[in-house]
């Protein structure tokens, strides 16, 4: 395909998830070095970056902490391996979060990469257990993250000049698929709170305040991941600006495929076009001449070896010149 540079959504590796596996429900398991872990991922995309084809990358929760966000403050030797792996490697244009917050103009894209674990706020009440708390009082966002340098990704966003823009992130803004039950039949409970906190601490006001900074910003796309599988959805600001949500695949992790099938995908999230059991990648061909961009999704089975084209497309104009 020989793409001009590709977008990675976060979750390159497992991050200290080994470690607390190893300390909890898997004794023995080794715990593999971040510096290794990272390795392993620059081996994995060798292919793209031997063809000198540009990879963005941006934090997932598993670069940050898959538990010490609730329990404590994160290790920051993995904060420091991914800097050194891949921040150090990233644009540095926002001053207060050199290689995690950043943003770049390509021909007719600009991307901004907004990293959502860079503020930790520890969460006050702890929810205990963390994995499945019980009538928990969400004091602060889950986690202790999810707060953003949003001053700076508006003001990138009203001095982008292109007809097309796309904010990257980790963490979908809006529920359109869920997650399944992990294999001890814990049921890991996420809902749009987990993102902007609970609306009584204004969790709901938040999202929509980030929904109408992009919309107002001219931001056609928001391209995530976390969650394991493809979905694809428009919704709109208080303005009426149309803006879709692509969760792009997660082409490494298995798929969530004891979710419900179809969706129940939240009601501000609208044609929601889903794909639970294969993973893949998005393509995206921008036309300048018909100032569109289309999105095509590849995706590969278990047991495949070879990639099929998903049936539905996405077609996005862009902004008038």
């Amino acid at each position: 395909m020989n793409p001009e540079f590709v977008l990675h959504v976060g979750d390159l590796v497992v991050g200290d998830l080994y470690r607390m596996m190893a300390e909890s429900r898997y004794p023995g398991l080794r715990d593999i070095p971040y510096a290794e872990q990272f390795q392993a991922f620059k081996d994995a995309v060798t292919p793209i970056t031997d063809g000198n084809i540009p990879i963005y990358t941006v934090r997932g929760n598993h670069e940050v902490s898959c538990g010490d966000g609730v329990n404590g403050t994160p290790d920051p030797a993995l904060a420091a391996a991914y800097y050194q792996a891949r921040g150090q490697y990233m644009p540095q244009n926002d001053p207060n979060q050199k290689g995690l917050t950043y943003s770049f103009s390509h021909k007719q894209v600009t991307v901004v990469v907004v990293d959502q674990y860079a503020n930790y706020v520890p969460p006050d009440p702890l929810p205990v257990p963390w994995y499945n708390p019980t009538n928990a009082t969400w004091g602060t966002n889950f986690w202790g993250f999810h707060t953003i340098d949003q001053a700076w990704v508006s003001d990138q966003l009203h001095r982008a000049t292109t007809p097309f823009k796309i904010v990257m992130a980790h963490e979908p803004i809006f529920i359109a698929s869920g997650v399944a039950d992990d294999e001890g039949g814990v049921r890991y409970s996420w809902s749009s709170e987990l993102y902007f906190g609970p609306s009584y601490f204004d969790g709901d006001a938040s999202r929509q305040q980030f929904v109408d900074m992009m919309g107002n910003s001219g931001v056609q796309l928001y391209a995530v991941g976390h969650v394991h599988n493809l979905t694809v959805g428009s919704f709109t600001d208080s303005a009426g600006h149309k803006m879709y949500q692509l969760t792009t695949g997660n082409g490494g992790a298995l798929p969530m495929n004891s979710l419900p099938d179809p969706p129940a995908p939240e009601a501000a999230l609208h044609d929601v076009q889903y794909e639970l059991n294969r993973l893949g990648f998005t393509l995206v061909t921008v036309d300048p001449d018909a100032n569109t961009m289309l999105l095509e999704y590849y995706v590969m089975g278990p047991g495949s070896s070879s990639w099929s084209v998903e049936s539905f497309k996405t077609l996005i104009t862009g902004s008038a010149p």
